[in-house]
């Protein structure tokens, strides 16, 4: 099996897991994923990296889920911790590939925020995004 195959698998295996969890229809699919699915319907050719979000108001629902991803395979990887010493991106580890959850906060101005991180050398990023409803949407055969 190639890496993209596990990679689809794990993708759906999530779905199952976090459908089940505290956090089920509160996270959604963002970033280079949904670029994927928008333009291809499918994820990027050669990115096995998940990126998903979450509102701060349901940080508690978030660390409910944890247990979840664990019991179903997917290991703790690293997480980030901006300078006001909120955890703002939680990465974990299945297989080759890396499923990260960034923590999302409503901003003035009708915008969502969350705190990124670059490296060499290390340094955060204020980063907002125009703030609109979320709607389902049908990928590899799951509901997002």
């Amino acid at each position: 099996m190639s890496d993209m195959e596990a990679y689809i698998q794990d993708l759906q295996l999530l779905n199952d897991v976090m459908r089940e969890s505290p956090l089920a229809e509160k996270y959604a699919v963002w970033a280079g994923l949904h670029l994927g699915i928008v333009r291809n319907g499918r994820p990027l050719d050669g990115d096995l990296d998940a990126d998903f979000f979450y509102m701060d108001s349901d940080i508690e629902l978030f660390v409910q889920a944890i247990p979840f991803l664990l019991e179903a395979g997917f290991n703790k990887c690293f997480r980030f911790m901006a300078n006001d010493g909120i955890i703002w991106e939680h990465t974990f580890v299945k297989g080759n590939a890396k499923f990260e959850f960034f923590r999302f906060t409503k901003t003035d101005g009708g915008r969502l925020g969350y705190y990124d991180f670059a490296f060499g050398p290390p340094m955060q990023q204020w980063k907002a995004y125009i703030d609109g409803p979320l709607a389902p949407m049908d990928f590899l055969g799951r509901t997002w």
